[in-house]
């Protein structure tokens, strides 16, 4: 259920970009992989970073996980470009696809990226 609600919240920001009429130029875009394996010298765990992006990148918070595509992708928002946007890892591939092309909210942007990170009910 959880799961469904994070994807319908992608769903929302896409119908959102549309409605007020801006092009979503970069909906589907495709980044590609960014992901890095290592070793964590302390506890000898392999470490898989999806993001390696020179900016912000937020999972959603722990009470709305953002896997999606029954496990396969999981949504994270970024702001590439210095802009807010939804996008999806596909954890098979690695691949990052845009889903959202927000334009940019006035300053200060840095509260942005907490509004799909935050507990939703609180």
């Amino acid at each position: 259920m959880k799961v469904i609600r994070c994807y319908i919240a992608a769903i929302i920001l896409l119908s959102f970009t549309s409605c007020v009429g801006q092009p979503a130029t970069n909906v589907g875009k495709i980044w590609t992989p960014e992901v890095k394996t290592f070793v964590d010298k302390k506890t000898n765990v392999t470490i898989k970073q999806l993001t390696n992006y020179k900016g912000h990148n937020h999972h959603f918070y722990f009470t709305n996980p953002g896997w999606y595509n029954d496990g396969n992708k999981l949504l994270f928002s970024s702001d590439r470009n210095n802009r807010t946007n939804l996008f999806g890892v596909d954890l098979n591939t690695y691949k990052i696809q845009q889903l959202t092309d927000l334009e940019p909210s006035p300053l200060p942007r840095e509260i942005d990226f907490f509004d799909a990170c935050k507990n939703p009910v609180k």
